[in-house]
Parts: structure tokens; sequence; C-alpha cells
């Protein structure tokens, strides 16, 4: 909770906005929807805005990412995981840099990059 409280005005603006966004999208399976993965990936948001500071691994931000793929077990579900982060990075200009790194910072080895072009439907487990 402290963590939160340290959040710039723009920051919580911005996952404000998210949040919005992310209410009204459908859920493409009952295990993973863009809520979940917004609200997985709020401590993240100053990285992703601002790109620093660099999430360490035990952090609430990588937290929230590895427990984002952990719970995801089919390709429907990864895939879904894509296209809520890459709507994110599109409508909200995310730092690219931030979003494509932001798993392996995190601990995690994915055999795909985030970003703001990516073909979702192309990732398979």
């Amino acid at each position: 909770m402290a963590e939160k409280k340290s959040w710039s005005c723009m920051s919580g603006a911005v996952l404000c906005v998210f949040m919005g966004i992310f209410l009204q999208q459908p859920a493409a399976s009952a295990a993973v929807d863009c809520n979940s993965v917004t609200q997985q990936i709020t401590p993240c948001a100053t990285y992703l805005t601002q790109g620093t500071p660099v999430p360490l691994e035990d952090s609430s931000c990588c937290q929230g990412v590895q427990s984002i793929y952990g719970d995801a077990t089919t390709t429907e579900e990864i895939q879904h995981i894509c296209t809520c982060l890459k709507n994110e990075a599109i409508n909200y200009n995310l730092n690219d840099r931030a979003l494509e790194s932001l798993p392996s910072n995190c601990g995690l080895q994915l055999s795909f990059s985030i970003t703001k072009d990516i073909d979702c439907s192309s990732i398979s487990l």
C-alpha cells in the first residue's frame, strides 16, 4: 500500500484510464480477462509510463507480472494477455522498451515480447 501512495499523480491518472477501458472489455476466458491483467500490472504503472525505476524481481510489480503469466495455461489465455497488454500500449503510448523488458526484468523468459505491433494470434505455448 505504501508503494501506491508514492505514485505520481500522472501514474494514478493513467491507471484510472486503464481501468476504465478494460472494465468494458469482454473476457476471452474465465481464467484471464483484461481487468485481471490491468489489476496485476497496476504496480508497474510508473515503470510502463516513464521507463524507470526498473522493477526488482521481488517487487509487487513483478509479482503481478509473474502471476499473470503463471495463471495462463492455454494458448488462448496467453494470446488474450498479449492483446490486453498490446491495447494498453497503443492506447496510452506506453514506453516501448519498458513494455518489452518487463517480463525479463521480472525473471520470466517468454518466447515473445509485447510490442505495439505484435500479432498476438501468432503466439503459442
